[in-house]
């Protein structure tokens, strides 16, 4: 048995559906929450059995997790823990059922030291379009 089943009340197993995927346009808040509750909905109709209990979908970006995987390694952040915080973050408020996984993790990741800095590329794009602004002027 696992270490993770082993914590599980009346050996009941935790199910945390994960979806790792790699295009931004899912970091918006409606995607999650919209498929989340789909899945509910259909976890509903299902028989599933008392041993397990199947938690809400957790949708992850994987450039994300890397932009952040040296806090994983140094053990200042836990994505077992981030997950179930977040489920339960999610449950406080009802605003906070659409509060995307990704900007949650990152406002974790800020807590322990975490800053997101902006690329060369950045720089480059925003005196080109101030450029392009004064131009019009």
């Amino acid at each position: 048995m696992s270490e993770v089943d082993k914590w599980a009340a009346n050996g009941v197993k935790f199910i945390y559906p994960v979806i790792v995927y790699f295009d931004d346009c899912f970091d918006v808040e409606d995607p999650s929450y919209l498929l989340n509750k789909e899945f509910q909905r259909i976890i509903s109709e299902k028989k599933v059995s008392a041993d397990y209990e199947v938690k809400d979908v957790v949708m992850v970006n994987i450039e994300q997790l890397m932009r952040i995987e040296k806090f994983f390694a140094a053990e200042k952040l836990d994505l077992a823990y981030l997950i179930n915080s977040y489920i339960e973050y999610k449950e406080e408020f009802e605003l906070n059922q659409v509060f995307p996984f990704n900007k949650y993790i990152f406002q974790e990741a800020r807590k322990v030291g975490y800053e997101l800095k902006k690329t060369r590329w950045f720089d480059e794009v925003f005196e080109n379009l101030e450029m392009l602004d004064r131009k019009r002027l």
